[in-house]
Protein backbone atom coordinates (compact mmCIF):
# COMPACT_ATOMS: atom_id res chain seq x y z
CA UNK A 1 0.00 0.00 0.00
CA UNK A 2 2.81 2.30 0.62
CA UNK A 3 4.24 1.85 -2.51
CA UNK A 4 0.77 2.69 -4.43
CA UNK A 5 0.68 5.96 -2.43
CA UNK A 6 4.08 6.84 -3.26
CA UNK A 7 3.21 6.31 -7.41
CA UNK A 8 0.14 8.27 -6.50
CA UNK A 9 2.01 11.22 -5.31
CA UNK A 10 4.23 11.16 -7.99
CA UNK A 11 1.90 10.90 -10.67
CA UNK A 12 0.04 13.67 -8.99
CA UNK A 13 3.24 15.88 -8.89
CA UNK A 14 4.14 14.99 -12.56
CA UNK A 15 0.60 16.61 -13.27
CA UNK A 16 0.48 19.62 -12.04
CA UNK A 17 1.50 22.17 -14.69
CA UNK A 18 5.09 23.63 -14.52
CA UNK A 19 6.46 26.82 -13.61
CA UNK A 20 7.92 28.71 -16.90
CA UNK A 21 11.71 29.14 -16.60
CA UNK A 22 12.69 32.92 -16.02
CA UNK A 23 14.78 34.29 -18.60
CA UNK A 24 18.38 33.88 -16.94
CA UNK A 25 17.50 29.99 -16.34
CA UNK A 26 17.19 29.55 -20.03
CA UNK A 27 20.07 31.81 -20.84
CA UNK A 28 22.15 29.39 -19.02
CA UNK A 29 21.28 26.14 -19.62
CA UNK A 30 23.19 23.36 -16.86
CA UNK A 31 23.73 21.17 -20.08
CA UNK A 32 24.49 22.09 -22.95
CA UNK A 33 23.87 19.73 -25.97
CA UNK A 34 25.61 19.71 -29.65
CA UNK A 35 24.27 17.92 -32.36
CA UNK A 36 26.74 16.09 -34.40
CA UNK A 37 27.54 17.38 -37.44
CA UNK A 38 27.98 15.21 -40.77
CA UNK A 39 31.06 15.18 -42.29
CA UNK A 40 31.31 16.94 -45.48
CA UNK A 41 30.56 14.78 -48.67
CA UNK A 42 33.53 14.39 -51.00
CA UNK A 43 32.05 16.36 -53.82
CA UNK A 44 31.53 19.66 -51.22
CA UNK A 45 35.34 18.91 -50.51
CA UNK A 46 36.85 19.29 -54.04
CA UNK A 47 34.79 21.91 -55.17
CA UNK A 48 35.45 24.23 -52.40
CA UNK A 49 39.29 26.34 -52.18
CA UNK A 50 41.84 24.07 -51.20
CA UNK A 51 42.76 27.16 -49.01
CA UNK A 52 39.48 26.39 -47.37
CA UNK A 53 39.74 22.61 -46.78
CA UNK A 54 40.59 20.57 -43.88
CA UNK A 55 44.81 20.42 -43.61
CA UNK A 56 43.99 16.94 -42.62
CA UNK A 57 42.28 15.76 -45.94
CA UNK A 58 45.60 17.37 -47.80
CA UNK A 59 48.55 15.52 -49.03
CA UNK A 60 51.48 17.48 -47.55
CA UNK A 61 53.42 20.18 -49.87
CA UNK A 62 56.48 18.80 -51.36
CA UNK A 63 59.37 20.66 -51.03
CA UNK A 64 60.54 23.21 -54.19
CA UNK A 65 61.90 21.13 -57.68
CA UNK A 66 64.55 23.32 -58.24
CA UNK A 67 66.62 20.93 -60.64
CA UNK A 68 63.71 19.52 -63.22
CA UNK A 69 65.67 17.62 -65.21
CA UNK A 70 67.61 16.09 -62.32
CA UNK A 71 64.04 15.06 -60.52
CA UNK A 72 63.03 13.60 -64.16
CA UNK A 73 66.37 11.65 -64.14
CA UNK A 74 64.62 9.92 -61.68
CA UNK A 75 60.93 10.11 -62.24
CA UNK A 76 59.83 9.31 -65.64
CA UNK A 77 56.90 11.06 -66.51
CA UNK A 78 56.11 9.53 -70.06
CA UNK A 79 53.59 6.64 -69.19
CA UNK A 80 51.95 9.71 -67.59
CA UNK A 81 51.95 11.87 -70.67
CA UNK A 82 50.84 8.56 -72.44
CA UNK A 83 47.72 8.90 -70.38
CA UNK A 84 47.54 5.25 -69.99
CA UNK A 85 49.85 4.41 -66.74
CA UNK A 86 49.30 1.36 -65.01
CA UNK A 87 51.20 0.62 -61.45
CA UNK A 88 51.48 -3.14 -62.27
CA UNK A 89 53.30 -2.31 -65.50
CA UNK A 90 50.54 -3.71 -67.90
CA UNK A 91 49.05 -1.85 -71.01
CA UNK A 92 45.50 -1.08 -70.32
CA UNK A 93 43.27 -2.87 -73.75
CA UNK A 94 41.33 0.82 -74.36
CA UNK A 95 43.47 3.90 -74.29
CA UNK A 96 42.94 7.32 -72.63
CA UNK A 97 41.39 9.52 -75.29
CA UNK A 98 41.39 13.45 -74.75
CA UNK A 99 38.62 15.21 -75.55
CA UNK A 100 38.74 19.19 -76.73
CA UNK A 101 37.22 21.35 -79.05
CA UNK A 102 38.96 22.95 -82.29
CA UNK A 103 38.81 26.41 -84.30
CA UNK A 104 36.06 29.06 -83.29
CA UNK A 105 33.09 26.34 -83.89
CA UNK A 106 34.36 24.50 -81.20
CA UNK A 107 33.96 21.24 -82.96
CA UNK A 108 34.86 18.29 -81.19
CA UNK A 109 38.56 16.82 -81.15
CA UNK A 110 39.95 13.62 -79.66
CA UNK A 111 43.35 13.07 -79.29
CA UNK A 112 45.52 10.25 -78.16
CA UNK A 113 49.18 9.50 -77.38
CA UNK A 114 50.19 6.26 -78.58
CA UNK A 115 53.35 6.61 -77.21
CA UNK A 116 55.69 8.71 -74.82
CA UNK A 117 59.70 8.13 -74.45
CA UNK A 118 61.75 10.21 -72.58
CA UNK A 119 64.87 11.73 -73.65
CA UNK A 120 67.94 9.39 -72.31
CA UNK A 121 70.08 12.88 -72.46
CA UNK A 122 67.36 15.34 -71.24
CA UNK A 123 65.14 14.07 -68.89
CA UNK A 124 62.65 16.82 -69.33
CA UNK A 125 62.04 15.83 -73.23
CA UNK A 126 59.73 13.23 -74.52
CA UNK A 127 59.40 12.32 -77.92
CA UNK A 128 55.70 11.33 -78.25
CA UNK A 129 53.59 9.69 -81.05
CA UNK A 130 49.70 9.43 -81.10
CA UNK A 131 46.29 10.32 -83.63
CA UNK A 132 44.10 12.87 -83.69
CA UNK A 133 39.99 12.29 -84.34
CA UNK A 134 38.39 15.47 -86.39
CA UNK A 135 35.12 15.30 -88.23
CA UNK A 136 35.77 11.19 -88.22
CA UNK A 137 39.11 11.81 -90.20
CA UNK A 138 42.14 9.85 -88.28
CA UNK A 139 45.39 11.62 -88.22
CA UNK A 140 48.61 10.81 -86.92
CA UNK A 141 51.30 12.84 -85.05
CA UNK A 142 54.54 12.81 -83.70
CA UNK A 143 56.11 15.58 -81.94
CA UNK A 144 57.54 16.74 -78.28
CA UNK A 145 56.46 17.21 -74.72
CA UNK A 146 59.35 19.53 -72.99
CA UNK A 147 59.03 20.20 -69.27
CA UNK A 148 59.91 23.51 -68.17
CA UNK A 149 59.05 23.52 -64.61
CA UNK A 150 57.95 21.24 -61.70
CA UNK A 151 55.37 22.87 -58.83
CA UNK A 152 54.59 21.38 -55.72
CA UNK A 153 50.85 21.11 -55.15
CA UNK A 154 48.75 20.66 -51.96
CA UNK A 155 45.44 18.30 -53.05
CA UNK A 156 43.30 15.48 -51.33
CA UNK A 157 44.18 12.38 -53.30
CA UNK A 158 42.22 8.78 -53.05
CA UNK A 159 44.59 7.06 -50.86
CA UNK A 160 44.37 5.41 -47.30
CA UNK A 161 45.91 7.26 -44.85
CA UNK A 162 49.25 5.82 -45.12
CA UNK A 163 49.59 7.20 -48.75
CA UNK A 164 48.29 9.77 -48.27
CA UNK A 165 50.56 11.09 -45.43
CA UNK A 166 53.77 9.98 -47.38
CA UNK A 167 52.76 11.48 -51.33
CA UNK A 168 53.95 14.15 -52.77
CA UNK A 169 51.85 15.91 -55.59
CA UNK A 170 53.31 18.46 -58.06
CA UNK A 171 52.14 19.93 -61.81
CA UNK A 172 54.43 20.04 -63.98
CA UNK A 173 54.07 22.37 -66.89
CA UNK A 174 55.61 22.07 -70.19
CA UNK A 175 55.34 23.02 -73.93
CA UNK A 176 54.36 21.01 -77.15
CA UNK A 177 54.56 20.20 -80.24
CA UNK A 178 52.44 17.89 -82.49
CA UNK A 179 53.27 17.61 -86.27
CA UNK A 180 50.84 15.87 -88.36
CA UNK A 181 51.57 13.49 -91.12
CA UNK A 182 52.98 15.87 -93.66
CA UNK A 183 51.16 13.15 -96.30
CA UNK A 184 48.07 13.80 -94.73
CA UNK A 185 45.47 16.31 -96.67
CA UNK A 186 45.50 19.19 -94.72
CA UNK A 187 48.21 18.18 -92.30
CA UNK A 188 49.54 21.23 -89.64
CA UNK A 189 50.81 21.47 -86.65
CA UNK A 190 49.74 21.74 -82.60
CA UNK A 191 51.35 23.61 -80.27
CA UNK A 192 51.12 25.11 -76.79
CA UNK A 193 50.92 24.59 -73.42
CA UNK A 194 51.21 21.43 -71.58
CA UNK A 195 49.91 20.90 -67.51
CA UNK A 196 50.40 17.48 -65.66
CA UNK A 197 49.13 16.91 -61.89
CA UNK A 198 50.55 13.82 -60.52
CA UNK A 199 51.83 12.46 -56.87
CA UNK A 200 54.99 10.35 -56.33
CA UNK A 201 54.98 7.89 -53.47
CA UNK A 202 58.72 6.67 -51.38
CA UNK A 203 58.65 4.01 -53.49
CA UNK A 204 58.63 5.44 -56.60
CA UNK A 205 55.14 4.67 -57.88
CA UNK A 206 53.89 7.67 -59.84
CA UNK A 207 50.16 8.36 -60.33
CA UNK A 208 47.55 10.88 -61.68
CA UNK A 209 46.30 13.04 -59.19
CA UNK A 210 42.71 12.74 -60.51
CA UNK A 211 39.44 13.66 -58.90
CA UNK A 212 36.37 15.22 -59.15
CA UNK A 213 36.34 17.80 -62.21
CA UNK A 214 37.18 20.86 -60.19
CA UNK A 215 38.07 24.36 -61.88
CA UNK A 216 39.97 25.08 -59.14
CA UNK A 217 42.75 22.43 -60.25
CA UNK A 218 45.26 23.18 -62.78
CA UNK A 219 44.05 20.14 -65.11
CA UNK A 220 40.73 20.49 -63.93
CA UNK A 221 41.04 17.38 -61.48
CA UNK A 222 41.62 14.87 -64.84
CA UNK A 223 45.81 15.26 -64.28
CA UNK A 224 46.00 15.94 -67.99
CA UNK A 225 45.50 19.29 -70.07
CA UNK A 226 46.52 20.64 -73.38
CA UNK A 227 45.85 23.94 -74.48
CA UNK A 228 47.29 26.22 -77.78
CA UNK A 229 46.66 26.10 -81.72
CA UNK A 230 47.03 24.50 -84.62
CA UNK A 231 48.15 25.94 -87.68
CA UNK A 232 48.07 24.89 -91.35
CA UNK A 233 51.35 23.27 -92.81
CA UNK A 234 49.88 24.91 -96.07
CA UNK A 235 48.33 27.88 -95.35
CA UNK A 236 49.94 28.93 -92.35
CA UNK A 237 46.20 29.16 -91.26
CA UNK A 238 45.42 29.39 -87.11
CA UNK A 239 42.59 27.91 -84.70
CA UNK A 240 42.57 27.62 -81.08
CA UNK A 241 42.40 24.03 -79.96
CA UNK A 242 42.30 22.66 -76.47
CA UNK A 243 41.73 19.19 -75.10
CA UNK A 244 42.09 17.47 -71.62
CA UNK A 245 41.02 13.92 -69.19
CA UNK A 246 38.02 16.00 -68.44
CA UNK A 247 36.30 18.20 -71.45
CA UNK A 248 34.81 20.81 -68.77
CA UNK A 249 38.32 21.52 -68.21
CA UNK A 250 38.52 23.23 -71.68
CA UNK A 251 35.41 24.07 -72.75
CA UNK A 252 34.80 27.86 -73.71
CA UNK A 253 31.98 29.86 -71.42
CA UNK A 254 29.58 29.81 -74.45
CA UNK A 255 29.51 26.08 -73.88
CA UNK A 256 28.65 25.94 -70.43
CA UNK A 257 25.45 23.98 -71.21
CA UNK A 258 27.01 21.20 -73.55
CA UNK A 259 26.42 18.51 -70.58
CA UNK A 260 23.21 18.08 -69.47
CA UNK A 261 21.52 15.72 -66.74
CA UNK A 262 21.81 15.37 -63.10
CA UNK A 263 25.79 13.87 -63.72
CA UNK A 264 26.29 15.16 -66.98
CA UNK A 265 25.38 12.24 -68.77
CA UNK A 266 24.13 12.90 -71.95
CA UNK A 267 25.37 15.45 -74.23
CA UNK A 268 22.85 18.79 -75.12
CA UNK A 269 21.40 18.20 -79.32
CA UNK A 270 22.41 21.48 -79.88
CA UNK A 271 25.50 20.12 -80.30
CA UNK A 272 25.58 17.25 -82.04
CA UNK A 273 26.32 18.77 -85.35
CA UNK A 274 29.31 19.49 -83.95
CA UNK A 275 30.45 15.58 -83.33
CA UNK A 276 30.01 16.12 -79.36
CA UNK A 277 27.70 13.20 -79.39
CA UNK A 278 30.67 11.09 -80.81
CA UNK A 279 31.89 11.45 -77.20
CA UNK A 280 29.67 8.32 -76.15
CA UNK A 281 29.40 6.67 -78.95
CA UNK A 282 30.63 3.07 -78.65
CA UNK A 283 32.78 3.44 -81.88
CA UNK A 284 36.30 2.20 -81.10
CA UNK A 285 37.99 4.52 -83.70
CA UNK A 286 41.15 4.25 -82.17
CA UNK A 287 41.46 0.64 -83.11
CA UNK A 288 41.43 1.78 -87.21
CA UNK A 289 43.87 2.52 -89.30
CA UNK A 290 44.33 6.58 -90.31
CA UNK A 291 42.78 7.19 -93.32
CA UNK A 292 43.74 11.05 -94.26
CA UNK A 293 40.82 12.53 -96.17
CA UNK A 294 39.80 15.91 -94.92
CA UNK A 295 41.30 18.95 -95.21
CA UNK A 296 41.41 21.33 -91.83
Amino acid sequence: MKYLALSASLLAVACQPQAKPSTAARAKPAVTVVAAQPAPAVETLMSAPIADTVAMHLSPLAPPVRDAAAFLAVNNLAPLWQADFNPDGESHVRPAILDGFYGPEHRHIAVIIDRAEQDSIQPQLFRVRGRTRYRKSITPFEGTITVQALKPMRIFLDLDSVAQAQARAYTATARFVLREDTTTIGAGTYQGNALLDFYRLPSGRLDFTRTFPDPQLPTGGGGLLFRGQWQSRRTGRRQPVAFAYYTQAVLPDTMADLYIGDRGENINPKYAGLDWNSIWENDEWWAKSPKPKLSL
